[in-house]
């Protein structure tokens, strides 16, 4: 069963699902974002089960929740797929002994094209002339 999609992310904190976020799966490159950070990193399958190696960029100051956080946070995902969700943890991988519970619930297949530079104007500029 193929990962390959836009998907919804979501974390269990001490107060309930967190903001959800938007997850992009695409030959084993996972990037995305929500409100407080942007991430990328790689993504491995076997069966359906999925391992996801993150590196997250906050903002401005990470969440209370990241103890371990600062800029270039490294993370660790593994979720299990039953049909259009899956669920597991994700670890810190500077602090072993955060463990929180997370949900990716799948939205829609990649559309043709969306990743394609030559296609895209959008990929194809640099920072500077967005001005980022």
């Amino acid at each position: 069963m193929s990962y390959d999609g836009i998907w919804i992310s979501e974390i269990l904190g001490p107060e309930g699902w967190g903001s959800p976020g938007t997850l992009v799966l695409n030959s084993s490159r996972a990037f995305g974002g929500n409100n407080d950070c942007y991430f990328r990193g790689t993504y491995v399958v076997n069966d359906d089960n999925i391992t996801i190696t993150l590196t997250v960029w906050f903002y401005g100051t990470p969440p209370p929740l990241f103890k371990c956080a600062g800029q270039g946070l490294r993370l660790k995902l593994q979720a299990k797929r039953s049909s259009h969700l899956a669920t597991g943890t994700l670890h810190c991988t500077d602090d072993p002994e955060l463990s929180l519970g997370v949900r990716l619930t799948r939205r829609a297949a990649l559309p043709a094209g969306l990743l394609d530079a030559d296609r895209t104007p959008a990929l194809r500029q640099t920072s500077a002339e967005t001005g980022a």
